[in-house]
């Protein structure tokens, strides 16, 4: 059975006998009886047409009090089937449960842990340790020690992927700054650029320049970008390709350098020791 409801501009369409449905109005009947996509739609004219919405259902099915009735009458269809149901619900917990999964995790000595199929990275000061990860619905909490260490957002392996990567760079330049040439081989340095300009940069410095000077190069950008000059350094990078230049490390380290302040010459006069003798003598 269908009812379509007589609301302009709205094509929202009521699928009855799903669900049993305790409400007493008619918010809580279509939350129980419209799929998700009605359901949309049928918030919608809710909000536009209110209690005349409410009036023209109750006169088109002929339904004595209104959306009370419609509401007995949707139960009464779907009652064979909440037998079924209730038979099998368990009794809620007498406490509430934990909104998170605990899981151990052993960090490698690259600074990374797996977490149910997605690699993430953590600060080089946690590589060899063991830790506690508690996943929540939306973050990831690291305990270690019975404190909380590192939170992280949660990610999932993308669509055809299957290990999916969360790396931050600014955990992992600081062991790349001590061996710059492992980046044009390093497993993780396509998911360790912060923006797309910086894998453009890449791109054109590995072929354009050799490779060592390549890698000391683009290190040193994500050095510069881990300090705090991320966005001012990726803009800096996307004048330089639009200008079809590569780009000059010292240059942007001056560039993005903070300002040098005036420092004031102070000139002390140290005393002759003879001054201390006159104070000696009045003190006796």
């Amino acid at each position: 059975m269908e009812v379509t409801l007589p609301v302009p501009r709205h094509n929202a369409i009521i699928h009855l006998g799903r669900a049993h449905v305790d409400a007493h109005h008619l918010g809580d009947l279509a939350t129980a009886t419209v799929s998700s996509h009605a359901w949309q739609v049928r918030a919608t004219a809710l909000t536009q047409v209110g209690d005349e919405l409410a009036a023209q259902l109750s006169t088109r099915l002929g339904v004595d009090g209104g959306v009370n009735g419609f509401v007995r009458h949707v139960n009464t269809r779907a009652a064979k089937f909440l037998v079924t149901e209730r038979a099998m619900l368990k009794p809620l917990p007498v406490r509430r449960t934990a909104e998170f999964e605990e899981i151990p995790a052993r960090v490698s000595k690259c600074a990374v842990f797996t977490l149910k199929g997605v690699l993430h990275s953590v600060p080089s000061q946690l590589i060899g340790h063991r830790l506690m990860v508690r996943q929540y619905a939306q973050h990831v909490e690291c305990w270690l020690g019975g404190q909380c260490v590192l939170k992280l957002p949660r990610a999932r392996p993308a669509q055809g992927q299957r290990v999916g990567r969360a790396i931050d760079y600014r955990h992992l330049v600081g062991a790349l700054k001590r061996e710059p040439g492992a980046f044009a081989r390093w497993v993780l340095r396509d998911a360790a650029f912060p923006r797309a300009v910086y894998r453009q940069t890449w791109e054109r410095l590995a072929a354009q320049r050799p490779e060592r000077e390549a890698c000391k190069t683009m290190v040193g950008l994500l050095v510069l970008a881990a300090d705090g000059h991320e966005a001012q350094l990726a803009q800096e990078l996307e004048q330089l390709i639009e200008l079809d230049q590569m780009p000059d490390l010292n240059a942007l380290t001056q560039l993005l350098a903070p300002p040098k302040g005036d420092v004031p010459q102070v000139v002390v006069t140290l005393p002759t020791l003879a001054v201390y003798d006159d104070l000696f003598e009045v003190a006796l």
